[in-house]
């Protein structure tokens, strides 16, 4: 089977993207980002990317549209979401948007690993059966 400990991190603050880089590489992961969503389709296709984190409030465009995209190419992709600015109104959207998870900033990156590696562990079993 191939690699699926590639994680995508789509995150328009350059200093979450290289923390959550760093902090799940060192955790044995290969860790791909993006700024925006420009290329992100075309990496999860091109990496076989199986888990994607995303920031919900990206620079120019808003997270929950980039997950609604990824869902309708990717539906087997686990997405998960991510803000600073938390509502019960955006909780509902990302769960619509087709998001897995939702984690609050700042974010506790214990429980973000540990739902990352429980993620791997559901790839897995799909991919077993297939």
């Amino acid at each position: 089977m191939e690699n699926i400990r590639k994680l995508l991190i789509v995150d328009d603050e350059e200093l979450m993207r290289i923390m959550l880089s760093r902090f799940f590489s060192n955790h044995n992961f290969e860790v791909f980002v993006a700024a925006g969503s420009d290329g992100v389709m075309e990496l999860i296709e091109e990496q076989s990317i199986k888990i994607v984190i995303v920031d919900l409030k990206l620079l120019r465009e808003s997270g929950i549209d980039l997950g609604k995209a990824i869902m309708k190419r990717f539906p087997i992709t686990i997405r998960i979401a991510m803000t600073g600015y938390p509502s019960a109104f955006e909780l509902k959207e990302s769960r619509e948007a087709g998001y897995d998870d939702y984690f609050r900033k700042p974010l506790n990156l214990e429980m973000l690993l540990q739902r990352v590696e429980n993620a791997v562990s559901q790839v897995e079993r799909w991919y077993s059966r297939i």
